[in-house]
């Protein structure tokens, strides 16, 4: 869907045989449905595209092989939508018939230099006509804009479409229109491209050609080319099993990667145009190609991540996604399933903290680089509580090797004072001076476990013997000893 103040997408059906349309809207990102127009005749061409300010909606439908181009234009509230305008074509030339093909939209272009645009900065729209087979390839290339002094509550009978250009060629998919207004690009009949660079739309175009199909030498480019961001390159499949760069000036074809099955969605370019995607309709083989040479950096399909099942991908031939970040990739393949990959050169979770506020990043770190984020944060997060361990293992050590302070361990500060007094000095006159620290420590077994230290030495007595009283703190400190380093893995 395209996305601008909200989303909206078509559904195509019938009634009674008959073909249908609906275009719906659904807030961005919460995907709340907002409103859905009336049924509108025929079938919508590719995505309806929302215009800059979200007050209009451009579409093109094919009704009994006639096309229809269709403004709609939303309410303030964004709740309804009704048709502003509808032109079908040969409404303005009897000679034009045949379908549409989808239409591209530039929104608020620098200039809206094509012929009779005179620097019109509204949105522009353009399409050619659809090829549907057989000998017929011609065609026209039209454009619609609105009038520079047009409102919301002006009337839809001042508008029109133009027709830029009559062709000897038709197309499948939708043009590539610059940022600025002054270029653009259609995919054509022939395997061929045709474009205007930083020209008016109706003047001479130069003609770039990739591979045809070898069993229809008429069958069109199956999608529309990709324009890196600098508007300098053009990267285009082919009518067959290849892919091109193609320099967006000239027309020259830079250079040919060949692929195992046909590419027949758009390609997505990298924000910093070093990267271009591509996926392959076969098996969904996702490839990154350097820009420069058209070299495989990376390929990958399901199986490698969905417990190797070489039954997970189906084909894919719906348009796919890159962040506006670069960092992930979302596509979905014929039967519904929607991956997001995590591309390279995603930066650590303290780098993305500034573009957290974006849409664009903060949905997606949520699920893919739910693995990788979780690691490097646990290691920071785990330090404190490794360090927090070691310091709790000392204690019961202690006084494993002492047993008279491993059984009052929850007050080190006295035992350790209460020993020195004991050990030193003899029972007979140490114990009216000890007779204090029994009554301010537990009186149980400090007086118990004396009486077993005149006899065996403390350290042999608790490890190798199991007397009374350091029974208890030999199998304490035993137990600490076993405890700690248990729960220190467990933490770890």
């Amino acid at each position: 869907a395209n996305v601008g103040p909200f989303a909206v997408y078509a559904i195509n059906y019938q009634v009674a045989g008959v073909d249908k349309s609906r275009v719906i809207a659904v807030s961005h990102p919460y995907g709340n449905q907002l409103w859905t127009s009336s049924d509108l005749d025929g079938i919508v061409m590719g995505t309806p595209q929302v215009g800059d300010d979200g007050r209009y909606v451009y579409l093109v439908r094919n009704v009994n092989d006639v096309g229809h181009f269709t403004l709609l234009r939303t309410t303030e509230a964004a709740d309804s939508a009704g048709v502003l305008y509808t032109e079908q074509a040969g409404l303005n030339n009897v000679n034009e018939t045949g379908k549409y093909a989808p239409l591209a939209l530039v929104k608020n272009p620098n200039n809206g230099q094509f012929d009779g645009g005179n620097r019109n900065s509204n949105d522009v729209a353009a399409w050619g006509h659809y090829y549907m087979g057989g000998e017929g390839v011609a065609g026209y290339t039209r454009v619609f804009q609105l009038p520079q002094d047009f409102t919301t509550s002006s009337d839809g009978s001042v508008l029109a479409t133009q027709i830029i250009d009559e062709v000897a060629w038709s197309t499948w998919a939708k043009p590539t229109i610059s940022s600025n207004g002054l270029s653009i690009f259609y995919a054509i009949t022939r395997g061929e491209l045709r474009g205007w660079y930083n020209n008016k739309w109706g003047r001479k175009a130069w003609k770039g050609e990739t591979a045809q199909d070898p069993t229809n030498g008429r069958t069109p480019v199956p999608n529309s080319a990709a324009l890196s961001n600098d508007g300098t390159m053009l990267f285009s499949a082919s009518a067959t099993n290849s892919f091109h760069r193609i320099d967006a000036a000239s027309g020259n074809v830079t250079w040919t990667a060949v692929t195992a099955t046909e590419v027949v969605t758009e390609p997505r370019v990298s924000p910093d145009d070093t990267r271009v995607y591509t996926i392959q309709q076969g098996a969904g083989v996702v490839t990154a190609h350097d820009v420069s040479d058209g070299t495989a950096i990376w390929t990958t399909k399901c199986d490698k991540y969905q417990n190797q099942n070489p039954f997970c991908q189906y084909g894919v031939e719906a348009e796919f996604s890159v962040s506006s970040t670069g960092y992930y990739l979302y596509y979905s393949d014929n039967r519904g399933t929607v991956v997001a990959l995590e591309l390279g050169g995603v930066p650590p979770p303290t780098t993305m903290a500034p573009t957290g506020s974006e849409p664009t990043t903060a949905a997606p770190s949520a699920s893919p680089s739910s693995t990788p984020t979780s690691m490097p944060t646990a290691g920071p997060t785990m330090a404190p509580v490794p360090t927090a361990m070691p310091t709790a293992m000392p204690t019961p050590i202690q006084p494993w090797t002492r047993p008279p302070s491993a059984a009052p361990t929850a007050e080190p500060t006295v035992e350790p004072t209460a020993e020195p007094t004991v050990e030193p000095t003899s029972e007979p006159t140490s114990s009216p001076a000890t007779t204090e620290e029994p009554t301010a420590s537990p009186t149980s077994e400090p007086t118990v476990s004396p009486s077993e230290e005149e006899t065996d030495p403390p350290v042999g007595a608790d490890i190798a013997s199991g007397a009374a009283g350091g029974d208890c703190g030999s199998w304490a400190s035993r137990l600490a000893m076993f405890v700690a380093p248990l729960a220190y893995l467990l933490v770890a």
